[in-house]
């Protein structure tokens, strides 16, 4: 359990486990107060011992790897989070190894105490309808609740698994679409690199245009002198030609 999701997966299975020999260890104590077959149970009794020894096993492990995760690979309040989810599995295994150990003169002394009608001290939550129960119907009342316990349980299990397979699919499609908007990104960063480049040949183009402009200006004001000079020149051959053919030739003496 080197990463996160590993070690969550290993605590689910743990608490699937606990789940499961819970309920198996609560069949045990309510078919030996409704006098069931003892043997049947004894034999699920040292199977129900030994799963919560592989239980307590899987918890050391959780421990041990939640040491390693908190050197740096998760935040504290993951830790935190993480330290809560463990305390959780350790306190329904005990409660769970506790009834476990509980003989058959216990068990039986203790349903005499809790479901026996007249006695003296009721059980917390005793109704009128449980009251005038008998003690093997009060063992199937309580039989039938924790099968709806747990199908409660199941179907919440289940729905915490398809809300994680969402997530986990969420967090897939964050990581597709993260290089995607880094390569945009990384493509808006060229476009601005040429849009820059052409603006600086745009401003260099106008500096140049400016020094052209002016050459041409002073080349059609030069123009506009040399064709000033050719039209004032031809006008003054003319009149001085014209002048000349009027005036009248000198008399000779």
């Amino acid at each position: 359990m080197s990463t996160p999701e590993e070690w969550n997966i290993a605590y689910e299975g743990a608490m699937k486990n606990l789940q499961t020999t819970t309920r198996q260890v609560n069949e045990r104590i309510v078919g030996i107060r409704g006098g069931q077959n003892r043997q049947m149970f004894a034999t699920m009794h040292n199977r129900n011992i030994a799963s919560l020894q592989g239980i307590r096993k899987q918890m050391q492990n959780l421990s041990a790897s939640l040491d390693k995760l908190a050197r740096g690979i998760i935040q504290p309040k993951e830790v935190q989070l993480y330290s809560s989810k463990l305390e959780k599995l350790r306190l329904g295994l005990e409660d769970t190894e506790k009834r476990s150990k509980m003989t058959e003169a216990e068990i039986i002394g203790e349903g005499r105490d809790q479901l026996l009608s007249g006695a003296k001290e009721k059980v917390r939550g005793e109704t009128e309808e449980t009251r005038a129960m008998t003690s093997g119907e009060l063992a199937q009342t309580f039989e039938s609740r924790i099968d709806q316990q747990d199908q409660m349980l199941d179907k919440i299990h289940d729905g915490l698994q398809v809300e994680k397979q969402k997530a986990l699919a969420i967090g897939d499609e964050l990581d597709l679409q993260d290089p995607l908007i880094e390569r945009v990104g990384q493509k808006m960063d060229h476009a601005d690199h040429r849009v820059r480049a052409a603006n600086n040949r745009i401003d260099v183009l106008i500096k140049k245009n400016k020094g052209t402009c002016c050459l041409y200006v002073l080349i059609v004001l030069l123009l506009g002198v040399l064709i000033a000079m050719v039209i004032s020149g031809n006008f003054g051959m003319g009149y001085y030609a014209g002048e000349k053919k009027d005036t009248p030739p000198a008399k000779s003496f």
